[in-house]
């Protein structure tokens, strides 16, 4: 079975981990589908490409020119460059000449390349819709609603990575047509063992540098916690880059944080890092599920999460982490202090989650659960 996997960008995010894990488990038994990675050129070298990551597996890839069709605005640009999609599928059609697809698999709600390319060549169409588009990341269909819902209605099939993901569309697609398969990470069966002793309780906060993710509101309660409350045995990692890395660090510096804040910037493998931590911090608005808070429960961190998005489904409040009302700083740095002052009950909650984590949200089942949708809904081997 040769399934075409489209994704939208080339850097190493959440969604194409997901995505590289997929493939690479769907290569062996005992499913044996070859995968096919059609990716966008890249526009500059990124640290780490899912494009040089595949490869890696001897997954073929291709890299050709195709856009969204959402945009954070309506630009005369954005149109122009949605409508040469028309010609640049003819270009991807021609490349893909020489290899029989029986199945697209898009790996983002935002580009709709995928479903033109099964309409084209007559094959079924699984949409995976990883972000709520608009909630998270303000992007809306660059000719309206009813062009999204028209070309979401075609696909054979959607799959969506949280049960709030799905209702975010359940009012535009009937809810019968859309699974919810969460995301699955790799299971190590042996609880980690933090390397560090120290009396400092160390918190981090992994992710791409930006207003979504809310790197902020860390910052904002370390400083209700050293300068209002008077801690001093906490620090915060800050793990990631991006564009909003300069305003953080003049945000640090402006509050005389310096010497309790410290940014690692980009990571290939931030799980390495977390042995030395005791508390990983989700805090973004809409996460549409949260890769990162199951990598923190799989370290045995605490974690302490915004109640936005997926982030409820994910954390059983005061069982298996900390919930706290999105925004709220004093809430947060509320839940941060109870860490410090609770470090055995802090080690408790880390330990069910760490449990939690073993049953759940497994790569193993998220593989079979996205193969068992394409036996159902794909025309393949069956």
């Amino acid at each position: 079975m040769n399934v075409l996997f489209v994704t939208h960008c080339t850097p190493m995010d959440g969604g194409n981990h997901s995505l590289l894990r997929l493939m690479v488990e769907l290569q062996q038994p005992p499913y044996s589908v070859t995968p096919i990675l059609l990716t966008p050129i890249e526009i500059k070298h990124s640290s780490s490409s899912i494009l040089r990551e595949a490869e890696k597996y001897g997954i073929k890839c291709i890299a050709s020119r195709f856009y969204p069709f959402k945009y954070q605005s309506r630009s005369p640009l954005n149109f122009v460059r949605y409508t040469t999609n028309l010609v640049n599928l003819h270009v991807i059609l021609h490349e893909l000449k020489d290899v029989k697809i029986d199945l697209v698999h898009s790996n983002s709600s935002i580009f709709n390349i995928g479903a033109l390319i099964a309409r084209r060549l007559g094959v079924p169409h699984i949409w995976h819709f990883r972000e709520f588009g608009d909630w998270d990341f303000n992007l809306k269909p660059i000719f309206g609603r009813a062009q999204e819902m028209s070309v979401y209605r075609d696909a054979s099939r959607i799959i969506a990575i949280s049960g709030n993901v799905k209702n975010r569309f359940v009012p535009f697609i009937d809810k019968d047509r859309i699974d919810v398969i969460y995301n699955g990470i790799p299971v190590d069966t042996s609880a980690p063992v933090s390397k560090h002793d120290s009396e400092v309780v160390r918190f981090c906060i992994t992710g791409a540098l930006n207003k979504a993710k809310r790197q902020y509101d860390a910052v904002e309660a370390m400083n209700i916690l050293i300068n209002q409350r008077g801690y001093k045995n906490l620090h915060l990692s800050i793990i990631g880059e991006g564009k909003d890395r300069t305003l953080l660090e003049e945000k640090v510096k402006s509050y005389n944080l310096g010497s309790f804040v410290t940014f690692l910037g980009w990571v290939k493998d931030p799980q390495l890092l977390y042995a030395d931590m005791d508390c990983g911090l989700m805090l973004s608005k809409n996460e549409a599920f949260g890769r990162v808070t199951i990598e923190y429960m799989r370290a045995n961190l605490l974690v302490i999460a915004s109640d936005g998005g997926a982030n409820s489904e994910l954390v059983d409040d005061g069982v298996t982490g900390f919930l706290f009302k999105t925004g709220d700083v004093s809430q947060l740095a509320d839940k941060m202090a109870f860490a410090i002052d609770h470090q055995d009950k802090m080690k408790d909650i880390a330990g069910r989650g760490w449990k939690f984590s073993q049953s759940h949200f497994l790569s193993s089942d998220n593989t079979a659960a996205v193969y068992n949708t394409y036996l159902k809904y794909g025309a393949v081997d069956k």
